[in-house]
């Protein structure tokens, strides 16, 4: 703030002085601020726990898939059930 003095700079303006500002629009931000804040995260959380089930879902292809290749002791079935 160059040209003001040091005092006016850092005064605190209050309701007295006609400086009452538009409150509402400012907690309105805030509020949207915050909700985009926790979509985001949110929105964060589901895409890495899609991107780890994907993986997850690779690599128990590549072991199914293996055991059609890889079959124990000669039977027909790789699995026991």
């Amino acid at each position: 703030m160059v040209g003001q003095p040091r005092e006016e700079a850092l005064r605190v303006p209050h309701l007295s002085d006609g400086a009452t500002g538009n409150c509402e629009g400012k907690v309105s931000l805030v509020v949207a601020l915050i909700l985009l804040a926790v979509l985001a995260v949110a929105l964060f959380g589901v895409g890495f726990t899609i991107h780890v089930l994907w993986w997850i879902a690779i690599a128990v292809a590549i072991v199914w898939l293996a055991g059609f290749v890889v079959r124990p002791g000669g039977g027909h079935r790789w699995y026991y059930w």
